[in-house]
């Protein structure tokens, strides 16, 4: 590549990074419909637990008006947020935080990273720390898998190895949606479901992301500031599931 060309590439992408700081398209498209939720929901006091958070979570997408946050994780990478996030560290499946501790408990694409026998201790767990609101988002159906495995070759195809977080999908199975809401109701709770991006749009910019292409990767980078457009395509049918539940007054 001539230099100028990387110089206005270099250019380009600082200025995308500079407003849209640690921001990533795929993932702000699975956070935006929490986000716009809770900002229209909770007051900026609002004790917010995200449970698998990594190392940033909801927090790019998330006004930093709110400031009471707690991720919870077991590895929360060399970028982690300590001046926004207070971290939990936990291994397992039980979180060590006390009962109702948080107004809102966010999981975002964790469920389909345990195995089968454990989600519904897992989920049981979230709901116990949780006062008020719990957002919980996963993969989930026939296109789903399919997409996760049209991703995964074309993820090892360009790499030579496999995806870990792909692999896990397969190696666990997604789970089915309408079964953890089942399990969610049955725990006295109410429930709304809907979907969460596009499966066709998810595999389009993942072919950019997954690249070895630098010309690609950096376009998917430079599609931080469409977000809101692409957000605008959320139909049938879906990569994920969201499942927004609320707590009865008169659940103990």
């Amino acid at each position: 590549m001539p230099s100028f060309l990387k110089q206005i590439k270099n250019l380009l992408v600082g200025r995308v990074q500079k407003n849209y700081p640690n921001w990533d398209i795929t993932i702000a498209l699975r956070y935006l419909p929490i986000v716009r939720d809770i900002q229209s929901r909770l007051p900026p006091s609002a004790e917010i637990l995200e449970v698998g958070c990594g190392e940033f979570g909801i927090l790019p997408y998330l006004s930093p008006k709110y400031k009471n946050f707690t991720g919870a994780d077991v590895d929360f990478g060399v970028r982690s947020q300590g001046n926004r996030m207070r971290m939990v560290p936990y291994r397992g499946y039980t979180l060590p935080l006390p009962d109702r501790s948080f107004d809102v408990c966010i999981c975002v694409d964790t469920l389909e990273h345990i195995p089968a026998q454990h989600r519904s201790h897992f989920m049981s767990e979230l709901l116990r720390v949780t006062k008020a609101r719990l957002y919980l988002t996963f993969p989930s159906g026939r296109m789903a898998a399919s997409a996760d495995s049209i991703l995964a070759s074309y993820y090892k195809a360009n790499y030579g190895h496999d995806f870990p977080y792909l692999h896990e999908h397969q190696l666990y199975t997604l789970p089915q949606s309408s079964i953890v809401d089942s399990q969610i109701s049955a725990a006295g709770w109410e429930t709304s479901s809907q979907g969460n991006t596009n499966v066709i749009l998810w595999v389009c910019l993942l072919f950019f992301g997954f690249s070895k292409f630098s010309f690609l990767t950096t376009a998917y980078i430079l599609l931080a500031p469409l977000t809101n457009f692409f957000s605008l395509f959320n139909f049938p049918p879906y990569y994920r599931a969201l499942i927004i539940a609320s707590r009865h007054a008169t659940t103990h």
